[in-house]
């Protein structure tokens, strides 16, 4: 990543809000999380999506909100078939202009039309990974008609939220089973659907692939910073390739250079995990995800900085 980041005027007080897309990820799930950018209140907002695949699949035209949409073609992936996030979410961020970032992805919703400006209130350095709750695989199709039917907000307030960290249909309420455990110095929630907990454990080769069957409480690779930090620490690093680490890499360059906070864990930043199959995880990858990352932390912070400035 280049020093001169940003290729803009940087408008002050405006939010851009980065939406990468990858491969054949579902559309509909992706145009909903879109919507719901489009119904946050009282923001100077802007959306960027940056779409990694073989042809460009969004007409911007179609969209009720303004975006601006770039195409990555897919001639340039890892190994000739891993996606390359940090590098797809930099040029995100430099075709963007407002004076913060916000790093979200296509399967989430933002279930609070006032997200953005109440995390502006309580923004200090830096907030990352909002609390959240899931919608199950096996309750999207009854949300989306809902959806088309009544419109989103409605769609959302249907919905029971009676258990912590989920969401699910009140005709058909999924079960959830939820495990604590001490990873990275830190308490980490995973959550497994009762159906993908069972999937999980019939087979011994699953282990070692949880990632395609659980999910954390929080929405792990949100990051509300401020342009110039993400600047200064070097953005995302480009070392890592398909799922996982690169956005635990920048939350750990933030935290360590501006002591950025985690979102309180407030109902008012909940957001929405629209879940999905997740055949995109590929567990050789992310074990060399995994040594990348530990390669970091054990050469430190500014040597770790001065390879993304590069």
């Amino acid at each position: 990543m280049s020093r001169k980041v940003f290729d803009y005027e940087i408008v002050k007080n405006r939010v851009s809000v980065i939406v990468p897309l990858f491969g054949d990820f579902d559309r509909t799930r992706f145009y909903l999380a879109l919507q719901s950018l489009g119904n946050q209140k009282g923001i100077d907002l802007e959306v960027v999506i940056a779409e990694q695949s073989g042809s460009p699949s969004i007409d911007v035209s179609q969209l009720e909100i303004n975006v601006k949409y770039l195409h990555v073609p897919s001639n340039n992936l890892v190994d000739g078939k891993y996606f390359r996030p940090g590098f797809v979410r930099n040029l995100a961020a430099k075709n963007s202009n407002g004076e913060y970032l916000y790093n979200t992805d296509g399967d989430i919703i933002f279930t609070n039309p006032n997200f953005l400006v109440n995390s502006l209130r309580i923004f200090k350095t830096g907030l990352y990974r909002p609390p959240m709750r899931r919608l199950p695989l096996e309750n999207f199709q009854e949300f989306f008609e809902e959806n088309m039917k009544n419109g989103l907000g409605n769609a959302i307030a249907n919905l029971s939220i009676e258990h912590p960290y989920l969401a699910t249909s009140k005709k058909n309420p999924i079960k959830m089973k939820v495990f604590e455990k001490h990873e990275e110095e830190r308490k980490k929630i995973f959550l497994y659907t009762e159906g993908d907990h069972k999937k999980y454990l019939s087979d011994p080769s699953n282990k070692g692939k949880e990632p395609v069957f659980s999910t954390l409480h929080t929405h792990a690779g949100a990051i509300l910073m401020k342009r110039e930090h993400f600047e200064i620490v070097g953005g995302y690093c480009e070392q890592f390739a398909g799922w996982g680490c690169h956005d635990a890499d920048l939350q750990w360059k933030l935290r360590e250079i501006f002591k950025i906070e985690e979102f309180p864990n407030d109902s008012k930043f909940e957001v929405l995990h629209l879940d999905h199959e997740r055949s995109y995880f590929s567990k050789e990858r992310w074990s060399k995800n995994i040594e990348i990352q530990n390669r970091r932390r054990t050469q430190g912070i500014i040597k770790s900085i001065e390879e993304d400035l590069q």
